[in-house]
């Protein structure tokens, strides 16, 4: 019975020692690639690009109701705004009554058309901007009552060394993150802004290359103008490695500690 304790004892001791040493030398480990990765994390940041619709009245009138709000996701036909012109619709009715009039006729369906018009629709999907219009207020005929973020064709515009252009021409893989979101998205690299356009007040050199969303509809929840850090990730970085394993388990265990 001894005999068996003393293996028991030995068995746990030499596991204690085992666990131990592991334990000490992935947490230096760790360090060491955690090092590693603050030096080659790339602190580079593209800015959002969503194209700006303006929204216009092609009807003169009074503003009835304003059925978004600023910030409102919208979607492509969704009702924006109702405008009412009582004039507009006194002309139709007394048109309509010269029945045998064929000009009479003729200019009341072009009115009856212009009476669609104080339905203002969005032409896209979007986010909603800046509201220029209140309701009761008046409007001209082609003023702007608004404007919308398109969620269509966004982009990503980031200004880049020459050396940086290289090293991203070479990624296997590249996620922009977002912080107000907490989350990051896969982009691609597409093309470079015009020369014509590029940053002149730098004092190095930079290219302006655009990305793309690989799923358009990650575009929806950002903001245009808004920040996001770009992510690089090489074939080499996408294999896991056994140390991988220790070092999540670690920055893990850190951050619970932290909070």
């Amino acid at each position: 019975m001894k005999h068996f304790w003393s293996i028991v004892l030995n068995i746990l001791f030499f596991t204690i020692v085992t666990v131990l040493a592991v334990s000490v030398a992935t947490i230096a480990l760790t360090k060491k690639v955690n090092e590693y990765r603050a030096e080659n994390t790339s602190d580079i940041t593209g800015a959002v690009e969503k194209q700006i619709i303006p929204i216009l009245a092609f009807s003169e009138g009074i503003v009835i109701s304003i059925e978004v709000k600023t910030g409102d996701k919208v979607k492509k036909n969704q009702v924006l705004v109702k405008i009412d012109n009582p004039m507009l619709k006194s002309k139709v009715k007394s048109l309509k009554e010269f029945k045998d009039n064929v000009s009479a006729q003729t200019e009341a369906k072009v009115a009856e058309e212009e009476l669609k018009n104080l339905t203002i629709v969005s032409p896209v999907n979007g986010v909603v901007g800046e509201i220029t219009i209140s309701k009761g207020g008046p409007v001209d005929d082609l003023s702007n009552v608004m404007e919308i973020y398109s969620s269509e064709n966004v982009r990503l515009l980031a200004n880049l060394t020459v050396e940086e252009y290289q090293h991203v021409q070479k990624l296997q893989k590249i996620r922009a993150y977002s912080s107000r979101l907490n989350q990051s998205f896969p982009i691609k690299a597409e093309k470079l802004k015009p020369e014509a356009e590029a940053d002149k007040d730098v004092d190095t050199k930079k290219l302006g290359l655009y990305f793309t969303f690989t799923d358009k509809n990650d575009a929806a929840s950002l903001i245009h103008n808004e920040d996001l850090e770009l992510k690089f990730t090489t074939v080499e970085d996408q294999v896991q490695k056994p140390i991988d394993f220790f070092v999540n388990f670690w920055n893990g265990l850190l951050s619970l500690k932290e909070q």
